[in-house]
């Protein structure tokens, strides 16, 4: 029981980085074609990424403020390089 909650958790943390890695790389044409779920995940994780960056705190509704006014313009443009010019 013990080997399976080790191997759970560090699974669990994997997938954690490999988010934070598909975060960092997302466009806006991936975010707009997400459903409402994942759009609330990657603001998530680009809110710790900002937080992170810049040692401010960044609302999730400002990042999702951002998004919408920006990303119709550009869908190859990065969600990481849009909250970074706020």
């Amino acid at each position: 029981m013990k080997t399976l909650m080790i191997t759970a958790c560090a699974v669990a943390g994997l997938a954690g980085h490999a988010f934070a890695q598909e975060a960092a790389m997302a466009t806006c044409a991936e975010y707009a074609a997400m459903d409402n779920a994942g759009k609330m995940a990657m603001v998530a994780e680009l809110q710790s990424i900002a937080s992170e960056t810049d040692g401010q705190e960044v609302t999730n509704a400002d990042i999702e403020n951002t998004l919408a006014a920006n990303c119709g313009e550009d869908g190859a443009a990065l969600l990481v390089d849009m909250i970074k010019k706020e």
